[in-house]
């Protein structure tokens, strides 16, 4: 809302007229989809940037007793123990850059720890005693706290690897972009190009979108959905005592992904909808050609194979 406010000021400021007044008017319903208070015991975090992509870092202000204010980079190993005292009461510390594999684990070409792996690690099931899950809504918080700390640190190979990317053969975009700051008399931020591997950015979500509209398979014979349902045996049967399936993230997706697998591998590999057994129909002389060519060899072009 404050975002809208200040657009008009400036807007308003610009086109030298008196300032329009801004309201939020609340629709009146049953039914109000999106703006509805939540239905499910979850969390989330909140982030506010001009791509929608969560933040590439994150630092934390810290309040020491009798000293300055100190910043804390969301890469540290002393933050979560920091922000998460009841999981770490011994202070352990958590992932930094320098974390290395076992020595049975390393490769070559990989031998430190990525974040991905360091919260897989801490998330894995044991039968030691883990107190993040018993967090309830604190392990919830831990759980997306993570996810945008992996998020962010991908987003940050990208954009200090954008040559790697192949990003120059986007200079025409530059340039555009460039000439519309230009024509809006505003200045051009710096412009990162993510690629469509990355999950949830622009290009994939186009790529999905039209594979989604069947522009590269045709028209589908089924369309199926896949969903999660909590009360699955395989999750209600793991949970501790007291605990819901909202207090148990990491056990629902991995149920879920489980039973993904199952699932597509019994249409893929066990055929349960039947073999795929291609049909084609050849409509005209054109199609033939097409697809099979009977020429005799030019002989100013290919003598000896006219020979043959």
């Amino acid at each position: 809302m404050a975002e809208i406010e200040d657009e008009e000021v400036s807007q308003a400021a610009l086109e030298g007229r008196p300032t329009s007044i801004v309201k939020m008017s609340l629709l009146e319903g049953g039914d109000r989809r999106r703006y509805n208070l939540p239905s499910h015991e979850e969390v989330a975090i909140v982030f506010v940037r001009d791509d929608g992509a969560p933040p590439p870092s994150r630092e934390v202000v810290i309040y020491p007793r009798g000293q300055a204010l100190k910043t804390i980079s969301s890469m540290s190993a002393n933050l979560d123990p920091m922000i998460y005292p009841i999981f770490f009461p011994r202070s352990d510390a958590g992932w930094h850059e320098q974390l290395e594999h076992h020595p049975d684990r390393a490769t070559r070409v990989r031998n430190r720890v990525t974040l991905s792996q360091y919260y897989n690690y801490r998330l894995s099931v044991r039968e030691t005693f883990n107190p993040i899950f018993y967090g309830k809504k604190l392990f919830q918080q831990y759980a997306v706290d993570a996810y945008v700390k992996i998020e962010g640190q991908r987003l940050a190979f990208i954009r200090n690897n954008q040559n790697r990317l192949r990003s120059e053969q986007y200079d025409t975009l530059y340039e555009h972009v460039n000439n519309a700051a230009n024509n809006l008399n505003v200045r051009p931020g710096r412009v990162f190009i993510l690629p469509s591997s990355y999950v949830g950015s622009p290009r994939a979500l186009k790529e999905n979108f039209e594979d989604a509209i069947m522009k590269r398979y045709g028209k589908p014979d089924l369309f199926i959905t896949f969903t999660c349902n909590p009360k699955w045996k395989e999750i209600t049967e793991n949970l501790n005592p007291g605990e819901s399936p909202s207090d148990r993230p990491d056990l629902v997706c991995r149920v879920f992904k489980m039973k993904l697998k199952c699932f597509l591998d019994d249409i893929f590999k066990h055929g349960v909808l039947g073999k795929v057994i291609s049909h084609v129909q050849v409509e005209t002389a054109e199609d033939i050609d097409s697809l099979i060519s009977a020429e005799i060899p030019d002989q100013t072009v290919d003598p000896e194979l006219l020979k043959l």
